[in-house]
């Protein structure tokens, strides 16, 4: 299954997203929420899905802060989005791992470089328990499931470091569902394409980003390939 990612012509509007979805032969969409209304109304996107002919298969819970009629608590902001993925019949839920650290970023008038470092201020433990202990529970009859995506590696002046909690394999196989980010992937300088041999249930494709959902024992076949090293911080 191939699906079209909002996020990936985030610049479009949503509309327009649909209808290239359905013209080009994507089997549906993801909607990944942000700032723009229209990604987060269900009465819209339903009428859109039904007049583009264009079925929603999930929703990401938004990475972005600040956007209005959304909470930024991030265990609300998944609740939510499990919400809004059943009132447009989407199947998954695609939510991020927590962070651990708070961060500085700082950017130049001098170029378009933008530095981010890493604060000793700890962060996400209640998102963390909130995931292990509850929302990776067996999803009810008709419910939606949350799948964890893993994130990319950062780079500060040089050094590679790892921004969020249980972004290694190994640590990622005690969740029920994931998804797997081939460029997040990448940034941790590891070859995704040999990880692409695990089965796929649905992916996503777009203009910088392709995304596997495999469940825990799929995913253990990419172990071996996504090392911890580049990413141990």
């Amino acid at each position: 299954m191939f699906v079209l990612s909002t996020g990936s012509l985030h610049n479009y509007a949503i509309q327009r997203t649909f209808s290239l979805a359905h013209e080009v032969g994507f089997d549906g969409v993801e909607v990944i929420v942000d700032p723009r209304w229209d990604t987060h109304q269900p009465d819209y996107l339903n009428v859109l899905r039904q007049s583009a002919g264009t079925p929603i298969h999930s929703i990401h819970a938004p990475f972005l802060t600040g956007i209005d009629g959304w909470e930024q608590d991030p265990v609300r902001s998944v609740m939510h989005a499990v919400e809004l993925a059943r009132a447009v019949g989407a199947r998954l839920v695609v939510a991020h791992l927590p962070y651990r650290w708070h961060w500085l970023g700082l950017s130049s008038s001098f170029s378009h470089a933008r530095f981010v470092l890493p604060l000793p201020v700890p962060r996400g433990a209640d998102y963390a328990r909130w995931l292990l202990e509850c929302g990776q529970n067996e999803p009810a009859n008709g419910d939606v499931p949350v799948a964890v995506e893993n994130m990319p590696a950062r780079r500060t002046l040089g050094v590679r470091w790892n921004p969020c909690r249980f972004n290694r394999p190994d640590e990622m196989l005690r969740f029920r569902s994931l998804v797997l980010d081939t460029t997040h992937v990448g940034t941790c300088m590891r070859d995704a394409s040999r990880a692409l041999c695990t089965s796929i249930f649905r992916t996503t494709t777009g203009a910088s980003t392709g995304c596997l959902a495999a469940d825990g024992c799929r995913w253990r076949s990419c172990c071996g390939v996504w090392h911890a090293t580049a990413t141990r911080a």
